[in-house]
């Protein structure tokens, strides 16, 4: 196997938990603030153009914040700026994700959510500690999100911390068992750690929770060719291809493919 085969495979998995509707849950949604969350920076950055915001309730502690004597306060609509960091880093367009999700944490350092999404962005950044202190820091506001715990996974794999990434994943399965980007990841982390069956096993279950998924069909690509089957982790990496033509991992697996099968000959 070549030497980089697990980095290219940890940038591809982390490339496919870009998407995070319906796995975890985070602190704050839009209508759930409760009390003064406005500091004066705060208030003047809603002040600025195309500033979403929302009206709650206002509160006997509200006093002196903007509107509070008409009976309601603005608060920031966290949720708008979670959704619109989750459509920019599923256009890859990862320092646009990054500017928002750390503007979102500017107003709320609280949002879990939003650590993941910066985390991810920073790691397309090639900032992998950054990457990895996100991941912390989501994990601390809500341990039980299992995004945050599959982020540092793969933030660990590709720094080839191997037992970390497994540790990370598995924990992540623990709290969602329908984890299949986790899964793929625990594969990868047992392939490294020449557990080929193993990272079968976790890429034929995570396919079959999630057949649209490509990185599982790259880790089981990995292991094929791993073990010589050129011929089956080929039509695994078209299959990754098929599902995202713009993972530019995919192309190099399979160059690496097609460099062995033409050995073969």
């Amino acid at each position: 196997m070549h030497p980089n085969i697990r980095r290219w495979l940890s940038m591809g998995l982390l490339l496919t938990i870009t998407g995070l509707q319906g796995q975890g849950k985070g602190i704050a949604q839009a209508g759930s603030m409760a009390g003064p969350v406005l500091s004066q920076e705060m208030n003047r950055m809603l002040l600025e153009k195309n500033t979403p915001y929302l009206f709650r309730p206002a509160t006997s502690e509200d006093l002196g914040y903007p509107g509070a004597e008409k009976g309601k306060v603005i608060y920031w609509d966290w949720q708008s700026y979670l959704d619109t960091a989750k459509k920019q880093l599923q256009a890859q367009n990862y320092k646009a994700a990054w500017k928002t999700s750390n503007t979102a944490l500017q107003l709320n350092p609280d949002l879990a959510d939003a650590y993941v999404l910066r985390g991810i962005a920073s790691f397309h950044l090639k900032d992998t500690n950054a990457a990895l202190a996100d991941a912390t820091k989501a994990i601390a506001l809500n341990p039980r999100l299992d995004n945050a715990y599959t982020l540092r996974a793969a933030a660990n794999l590709y720094e080839h911390q191997f037992d970390k990434a497994l540790e990370a994943s598995t924990y992540a399965m623990s709290l969602n068992p329908q984890n299949a980007k986790a899964m793929a990841i625990h594969g990868a982390a047992s392939l490294m750690r020449g557990k080929t069956d193993d990272a079968l096993l976790d890429a034929n279950s995570a396919i079959q929770i999630n057949p649209k998924l490509a990185g599982p069909y790259l880790v089981k690509a990995a292991a094929q060719l791993s073990t010589g089957d050129t011929t089956a982790a080929m039509a695994n990496i078209n299959r990754a291809i098929a599902l995202e033509p713009g993972l530019p991992i995919a192309y190099t697996v399979r160059g690496y493919g097609n460099l062995n099968q033409n050995r073969l000959k």
